[in-house]
């Protein structure tokens, strides 16, 4: 049923509740599992001629790439043959394009339950969107964070 899952991963407790999620969807479909980490620049960062410093675009980099090496090495540790891809740009955008560049049967998020006045703000975030431009699958696992 699911051959490619797609597992958008940034480290976050609820994105480590969606890796484990993966890897148990993984082991019963016997499906590859690619990790994706998107670096996305906050507007607030671009400087006048938008432009944004070197620096800040390695450091995340730099931390995108651990991050993805510690997904894959915990995946790899399981028994799943699982490859990393770092995209730059929008979340949605870049989620999206991967997913349908590699032909994604599944595409997997993490999402922390906000309580209280900020659980009005749902609508709009990055899963809400996805669901209306992906051809595949979406399993997003909740947690409390």
């Amino acid at each position: 049923m699911y051959k490619k899952i797609l597992m958008a991963y940034d480290g976050t407790i609820s994105g480590k509740k969606a890796l484990l999620e993966s890897a148990e969807l993984g082991s019963a479909f016997h499906a590859e599992i690619k990790l994706l980490a998107v670096i996305s620049v906050p507007s607030g960062l671009y400087l006048a001629e938008s432009y944004v410093p070197e620096t800040i675009i390695k450091t995340e980099e730099a931390e995108a790439k651990l991050l993805l090496e510690k997904g894959i090495q915990f995946l790899k540790g399981k028994g799943f043959h699982a490859i990393g891809e770092l995209a730059y740009g929008e979340p949605v955008e870049q989620i999206t394009k991967v997913a349908l560049d590699w032909s994604a049967d599944l595409v997997v998020l993490g999402h922390a339950k906000r309580k209280g006045f900020a659980s009005r703000w749902w609508k709009g975030s990055v899963s809400t969107s996805l669901l209306d431009l992906l051809s595949c699958s979406v399993l997003i696992t909740i947690s409390e964070d």
